[in-house]
Parts: C-alpha cells; structure tokens; sequence
C-alpha cells in the first residue's frame, strides 16, 4: 500500500477522483479494490472515489464534476445554483433544494461516477441531499467576465457572476418583476455589459421571451437608449420595426432622457 499513501499525501481532502485518474497517478484496480476494503479509500457512487475519512456533500460531488477530464471545460455552474454559492438568496426566492444548471460541450458526457448521481438524488457518505440537474448543453463561448470564482466548505468553484446569476435564475423561473426590477433600480447595468451578458446567456427562444418584457419595461421607464441596444438582439435594422409588432402595436411612446417623445 506504500504506493497508495503516497498517492494520498497529494491528494486533497473532499476532492472526488475518478477511477481514470487513479489508475493515471499509478494506483491500480487492485490497489483501489484493497484500499476500499480496508476504509483507505471510499467509494463515491461508480467510479468515482475519496479519501476514506472525508465527509462529503453535494457540494463535493459538484466540486469534483466541475474538475473531472472527461468534461470540456469551460464548465460552470449558473442561475439558482450560482445563487446560491454568492449567497444571494436574499435577492431572490432561491430554492432550499439546489437546482443545478450547466454549461457544458454538448458532444462530452459526464463521467460515469456522476451519472447515478444525477437522478435527482445525489448520496454520499455522511450526507445527502436532492437536487434536480439542468443540463444546459449550448457550445457557447461564455466570456470570462461574465463568470466568477466562489468559495465553500474550502473548495472553489467556478459560477455566473452576479449579474448574470440574477438574470438567469429569474429567467429560469419566468417570473420577471424581480429581474426587471433589478435591472431598472437595484443595480443598474451598464448597457454594453447587459446587451453582452443577455447575448451570450440564452438562446434565441428562450431570450425573445425575455426580451420582450424587458423592452416594453424600458420603454414605460424611459429608459430609451437601453431600450434600442437590445433591439439588436433581434433581427431587422430598424429597432422600431423589430421591437413593436411583439407588442402588437405599430407605434409605442418612449419618453427618453431628454424629455422628448419618440414614436
């Protein structure tokens, strides 16, 4: 077993490996199998494996997931769950059960350990706890700005960014007062930030829905210059054009900063 204790000392506590990875750091199956056997190690539903004294949770499970070779990277977590990490349940109705949405390269599947993980019930030892999982399986290139780095129970992960986690929490739940109202008062975004951050979030389907409550808010707040940035999301050159017949009016008032109507 000298092999495997030397193996342990580089080997973090709460940190989930797969079997790939130990027979990679040189631990045979049947050094794993002995280890198992004499509690060194413990096994972590199929294929995945942890120091035998660690307690872990779903976090670790996540943890793990966010980190294991045979998922494409960049692989993050958004809406509720990224909510939750940054500690904004009191920004918004948050779930006490973990709704765990991804994005992940559509053509890699996750590892086998995670997969009977996955079925609305993830159980480790000393703990568990039910989650439903999401998978979100755009190729989208998500720009680095728009993620951000938390920490909890000592392991980092990688999650939205505030701004984003906000809106797509709210846009997952499809109610839209909190959201639109976190945008026009609580912490305004730059336009440039928000027309990118609503670009790179969503597909189309579901992003014309969004947009547009968002549009006939910005238009009823004034809010005129906002209001024609996101009018590019959508395809015409003119924003009039494109925005007004999904209210079903030809026409709609828009008062703008400088007092003056544009119709």
């Amino acid at each position: 077993m000298a092999d495997m204790k030397n193996y342990l000392a580089q080997w973090p506590r709460g940190v989930i490996r797969s079997l790939s990875e130990l027979e990679r750091g040189g631990i045979s199956k049947r050094l794993i199998h002995a280890a198992v056997k004499q509690n060194v190690i413990q096994s972590v539903g199929y294929g995945g494996y942890a120091r035998g004294e660690d307690r872990l949770s779903w976090q670790h499970g996540l943890y793990a997931l966010q980190r294991s070779s045979s998922v494409t990277t960049p692989l993050y977590f958004l809406g509720g769950l990224a909510a939750f990490f940054l500690h904004l349940e009191g920004r918004l109705t948050v779930s006490p059960t973990p709704y765990v949405f991804f994005h992940v390269d559509e053509d890699k599947p996750f590892p086998p350990w995670f997969k009977c993980l996955a079925g609305l019930s993830i159980e480790l030892t000393g703990s568990s706890a039910s989650f439903s999982c999401y998978c979100n399986r755009l190729p989208l290139h998500v720009p680095d700005t728009f993620t951000t780095f938390c920490t909890a129970e000592g392991l980092a992960y990688q999650v939205s960014s505030p701004e984003r986690a906000l809106l797509e929490t709210q846009l997952t739940r499809k109610n839209f007062t909190e959201l639109l109202n976190f945008i026009l008062n609580i912490a305004p975004l730059k336009e440039k930030i928000l027309t990118r951050l609503l670009q790179s979030a969503f597909p189309t389907p579901m992003r014309l829905q969004f947009l547009k409550k968002l549009a006939e808010s910005l238009a009823n707040n004034g809010r005129i210059e906002l209001f024609e940035s996101l009018s590019k999301f959508l395809p015409g050159e003119d924003p009039h054009r494109t925005w007004f017949p999904l209210h079903g009016r030809s026409t709609m008032n828009i008062q703008n900063q400088h007092g003056d109507f544009v119709k």
